[in-house]
């Protein structure tokens, strides 16, 4: 059976410009696609699609309060788990697109679980996306009867953008590696290091204190300037910024640091291009798509070795590593790029290069409807 002339549709808790890569890519191969949502985002770029924007019943309130009075579940995380439309709602959305296949997100939800059910129901094929590992060397026997239950029960196969440890073992036969997909935006190679781009939620676990540890060492040997983008949108975020803020005075890092708050996804084309290096310290990210959005400008990238989709950035080749919260191991690489602009320029090219042989969007979207027919792993 071919996919190429159906409809998809990605239904995710809410659309995230990630996506948009992928579904450039689904249309340039003969697919419609279509979005739909429980919530939308504040920062998102509807340039390429508008999602279907269903909000979430009233038992799907109740149930969200309940993850964070009794759960003590955060907001975000009680709203991705138990946040649901109206079942009516939804099925009439359902009957109305008629996907031929279902990309859904996460499976494992009150949202998930219901689509999965109604999807089944109109035989759609189902394709479940989650950002967690392909490749574990460890996994509870629990987690694997839920993939294979869910895989079993739905006919379904999975993606993730996320290798994992190549070491450890794939969880299901039906588990895909998919990347994130992006396109290059400048074919130019970076000269040197003269401006540095880290973005990301003013928030602890992103690390920004760490960057600057790392550039107060290093500002007097070396002319660079560096730019701090996130998002604020809570008390939390307004408090850590503050912080950095403050942090910035206390080192002395006025004229070599600058701090942009809630920059549209639109205006970030002009950062990426003005940028030379691209800094992702943050811990615990899961599956980052910033370096990607770097790299499509040629810069070459520092992040944590910890990071879900690290596996994009190649040490020595388009980037380095960082080990974990560690502020001298990143002065080590902002150094070796800092003091080497034949290196930047050769990490530059290989940027530009990986992007074209590993995540142009039309061959992910080849790839993609290959999946969907149980072909390409």
């Amino acid at each position: 059976m071919s996919f190429s002339k159906q409809r998809l549709v990605f239904f995710v808790p809410r659309y995230h410009t990630n996506m948009i890569p992928w579904i450039k890519g689904l249309k340039a191969v003969g697919v419609t696609v279509d979005v739909v949502s429980i919530y939308a985002g504040k920062t998102e770029s509807y340039q390429e699609i508008t999602p279907r924007v269903l909000g979430v019943s009233r038992l799907s309130r109740m149930l969200i309060k309940v993850g964070c009075r009794l759960l003590k579940m955060s907001e975000f995380n009680s709203t991705l788990y138990f946040g649901f439309p109206s079942i009516r709602k939804l099925r009439k959305e359902i009957a109305s697109i008629a996907p031929g296949i279902s990309v859904i997100r996460p499976p494992l939800s009150m949202f998930g679980i219901i689509v999965s059910c109604l999807s089944l129901m109109r035989r759609s094929k189902i394709i479940f996306y989650t950002q967690g590992n392909l490749f574990e060397k460890q996994y509870s026997r629990k987690n694997q009867k839920i993939i294979d239950g869910l895989i079993s029960v739905f006919r379904a196969v999975w993606i993730t953008p996320v290798l994992g440890d190549t070491k450890g073992r794939k969880k299901h036969d039906k588990m895909y590696y998919f990347p994130f997909a992006m396109e290059v935006k400048n074919d130019s190679p970076r000269q040197s290091v003269k401006q540095i781009l880290c973005v990301g939620k003013f928030e602890q676990r992103k690390n920004h204190h760490l960057l600057l540890q790392a550039i107060s060492g290093l500002k007097e040997q070396y002319a660079f300037h560096v730019k701090l983008v996130g998002e604020v949108s809570s008390k939390e975020h307004e408090q850590y910024m503050q912080s950095i803020c403050r942090m910035i005075d206390q080192l002395g890092l006025q004229k070599h640091v600058s701090v942009l708050t809630n920059i549209p996804f639109v205006k970030m084309h002009e950062l990426y291009e003005e940028a030379d290096l691209f800094v992702l310290p943050s811990a615990n990210e899961s599956a980052s798509v910033s370096q990607l959005e770097a790299m499509a400008f040629g810069c070459p990238v520092i992040c944590s070795d910890d990071n879900g989709t690290r596996f994009y950035v190649e040490p020595e080749k388009t980037g380095y590593w960082m080990k974990k919260n560690d502020p001298e191991d990143l002065t080590r690489c902002l150094e070796a790029l800092l003091s080497d602009p034949e290196k930047v320029q050769q990490f530059s090219k290989n940027c530009l290069e990986t992007l074209k042989e590993v995540h142009d969007p039309v061959v992910l979207g080849h790839k993609l409807l290959e999946i969907a027919q149980g072909g390409k792993r």
